[in-house]
């Protein structure tokens, strides 16, 4: 099995995570990026 994939890692604040959950940090996290995302095509 490879140790390496050519994947993203994921970024989290980890004040973030500890204020409102780690499910809820991933989901605020994917929010921002798909929003910055969407931000470029307009």
């Amino acid at each position: 099995m490879p140790k390496l994939f050519d994947i993203h890692p994921l970024v989290l604040d980890k004040d973030i995570a500890t204020a409102l959950g780690l499910n809820e940090a991933i989901i605020l996290q994917q929010v921002h990026y798909w929003l910055e995302i969407n931000k470029r095509y307009k």
